[in-house]
């Protein structure tokens, strides 16, 4: 059964095989769920319908580079969310898109204006 923490958990997991694959020693994991960031800050918090998931990221995060998770609110992470509610129309477990849904364009014209970034940045 796949629910809200476990998609995210799992777009957490897929950004980071990527990351890794791409070589990358500094990556940045923003999630919005506060229940994922827990988790991932504290991992004496595993439930175990998401130990599988998890019990994966933690052996990626134990590898040689330099990781950091940061919990951001929804409305600073507005294409993130876009892409998951449009993701439950497929059923691929994982895709990549070669460019940008049409729909996504002004998300992301606004992210990268600091449109949706909170006051006080």
């Amino acid at each position: 059964m796949c629910n809200a923490v476990q998609a995210e958990l799992q777009g957490v997991l897929h950004g980071l095989r990527m990351a890794a694959d791409l070589g990358m020693r500094r990556v940045v994991v923003e999630v919005d769920a506060m229940e994922v960031y827990e988790m991932l800050k504290d991992h004496t918090k595993i439930t175990t319908c998401h130990s599988k998931v998890l019990r994966e990221i933690l052996s990626l995060i134990r590898r040689p580079w330099e990781i950091s998770f940061n919990h951001v609110g929804r409305e600073t992470n507005k294409c993130a969310h876009w892409l998951a509610q449009t993701s439950i129309k497929y059923k691929e477990n994982f895709c990549f898109l070669d460019s940008s849904p049409f729909e996504l364009l002004p998300l992301l014209s606004d992210d990268a204006n600091g449109v949706n970034l909170p006051q006080n940045h």
